[in-house]
Parts: C-alpha cells; structure tokens; sequence
C-alpha cells in the first residue's frame, strides 16, 4: 500500500516538474514574442524621428523601405505591427534580404543577429548611402546606428551619432533622449 503511495506522490512530482518546466519554456517565449514586438515597432518608429536627405527618394511618393539582412528574427510580427502602423511621412515597405550582395534600396536596415558578416563588407555594400543601420548584437554599435539592447528586462536602443550622421541622416533630439546611450 505505501508503495502504491509512494508511486503515485513520485508521478505527480513528475508532472508538477514537467507543468513547471512548460510554464517556464511558456513564458520565455512570451518574452521573446514581446521583444520581437517591441522591437519591430521601433523599427516602424524610427521613421518618424529620423529625416533621410530628399534624394534618397525617388519621388514624393516613393515608400520608405525598412529591410532585414539575413534570417528575420521577427517572423510575421514586422508585417503585422507595419500594416496598422501610421507613419507621418511617407508609406512604409518591408523587404528582405538574404546577403550582401542582395541588398537594394533601403532607408532602415536591420541586420540580424543570426548573420555572420564581415564589418568592412557591411559598410562597403552601404557605402555612402543615407541608411540607418540597426543591429541586434553585441558590438554592432561599432558598425551601426543603432544597436537593440536589454536592460532591466526592458528593450532598449543605443545610438552612434557618428554613423548616423556619417550617412546624411538627422535624427530628432526626442529619439536621442529615449535612447539608453548616445555615443560619438
């Protein structure tokens, strides 16, 4: 009889553990949902508080393109928070890309984390052009613009004035004052 007892206090032990384990695995990917939420949204956000120099569009009308360099971290959750997003300038478009060598006309770049590349490529395929980079990675600041980090479980970005500043670009002093860091 105890070991009957035994057998099935041991059983739902086990499923005690494994309920908690699924919790656990359950809320970290709420957490990384989250992140790629908040995070596409900054990338849609970005666009109002950054001004690209007129020629960099070929008319009035032309969307400003937001594209992703290598495996999209952010699944569908980009076209999804793009399409009821409101920009006050121009029209958004998301493109991806899977190399370098695929790149086109972008305005915002975000460069995934999961993409191998070699620094002095990535600004020689940017070149001079007025595009803010955006990473995800650490020392991406180095090359980029802006770089996502977490702090305090909360998605934060740091900037690099230099290089956005080296590519044309203005960015607002209200986009400044949110940043976790501004660096020269």
């Amino acid at each position: 009889m105890q070991s009957a007892f035994f057998n099935r206090a041991f059983i739902l032990f086990l499923a005690g553990c494994v309920l908690s384990l699924a919790s656990a695995a359950c809320f970290a990917q709420v957490d990384e949902d989250r992140v790629r939420a908040i995070q596409s949204a900054f990338l849609l956000q970005f666009s109002n508080y950054v001004t690209w120099p007129e020629a960099s569009f070929s008319d009035e009308d032309a969307a400003l393109v937001i594209g992703i360099l290598g495996r999209d971290p952010f699944g569908s959750v980009l076209d999804n928070t793009a399409r009821t997003f409101t920009s006050s300038k121009r029209r958004l478009e998301i493109r991806r890309y899977k190399n370098l060598d695929d790149l086109g006309q972008v305005h915002i770049l975000f460069v995934s984390p999961f993409l191998e590349f070699d620094k002095k490529a990535l600004a020689a395929a940017v070149g001079a052009s007025p595009v803010l980079l955006v990473g995800n990675a650490p020392g991406f600041l180095e090359s980029g613009s802006v770089n996502f980090i977490l702090r305090d479980k909360k998605v934060r970005f740091d900037i690099n004035r230099s290089k956005y500043q080296r590519a044309g670009l203005r960015v607002s002093a209200k986009l400044l004052s949110v940043a976790n860091r501004v660096v020269e």
